[in-house]
């Protein structure tokens, strides 16, 4: 798989780990969590050297200037 196919199946299980699908059976939702959760470590384990996780990029802050 490419690294962009990763990067969005890791971003789907992430979701349906965090319980962003409701069956509206609890057994079910907890086996789907469980089963997300499980094809998350096998996408990290499969591809170590991957950045997952986006971090947000600092703004540069300009300095105030006082006007009189």
């Amino acid at each position: 798989m490419s690294e962009e196919n990763d990067k969005k199946l890791y971003a789907h299980y992430k979701s349906l780990a965090g319980g962003s699908m409701k069956s509206g059976n609890p057994v079910r939702d907890e086996l789907i969590k469980s089963d997300a959760a499980k094809h998350l470590a096998d996408i990290i384990k499969k591809r170590p050297n991957i950045d997952f996780e986006e971090k947000p990029k600092e703004k540069e802050t300009k300095p105030k200037v006082k006007k009189n």
